[in-house]
């Protein structure tokens, strides 16, 4: 895998996070499931960084289930 620059990252996000706004407001206006808000933004990054694999309902890493500490 590449390593990306802090810039490069941001510039792709913003993209991504444009195109959804751009093309699925309707989703945010009528507050749906975070999931189906999610599983559009992963469609939009998956475009920007077509060379790594984009998977909103990835939650491992590795053999680690990935937790949040939340009071």
């Amino acid at each position: 895998m590449k390593n990306y620059s802090r810039q490069f990252v941001k510039e792709r996000a913003i993209t991504a996070i444009d195109r959804l706004l751009k093309n699925d407001l309707l989703l945010l206006q009528n507050d749906v499931n975070e999931r189906s808000v999610s599983h559009k933004l992963a469609e939009y990054l998956q475009i920007v960084f077509q060379n790594l694999h984009v998977d909103c309902e990835h939650n491992r890493d590795l053999d680690l289930v990935k937790r949040l500490d939340l009071p």
